[in-house]
C-alpha cells in the first residue's frame, strides 16, 4: 500500500498509522490528521503517529 493511501485512509477515519514526516506534514498543516507524540518512543527517522482529528477515542490520553 503506497504512504499516499495510508494517510487518505486515515483522513477517511478508517486507523492510525505511522509514517514519514515529509507525507503528512500537509494534511496536518491542513487540519485533516493530527499527530500524536509518544512519551519514550523515539525513530532514527522522524516520523508521525496520526489519526483523523474527530476520531481520537481509540489514542490512550496517557500516551501524550
Amino acid at each position: 500500500m503506497s504512504t499516499t493511501a495510508l494517510v487518505n485512509a486515515v483522513i477517511n477515519g478508517l486507523g492510525i498509522a505511522v509514517l514519514p514526516h515529509r507525507m503528512v506534514i500537509g494534511p496536518i498543516e491542513r487540519g485533516l490528521v493530527v499527530a500524536a507524540h509518544v512519551k519514550g518512543l523515539s525513530f532514527k527517522r522522524k516520523f508521525h503517529i496520526v489519526y483523523h482529528k474527530k476520531i481520537s477515542y481509540f489514542i490512550s490520553e496517557s500516551l501524550y
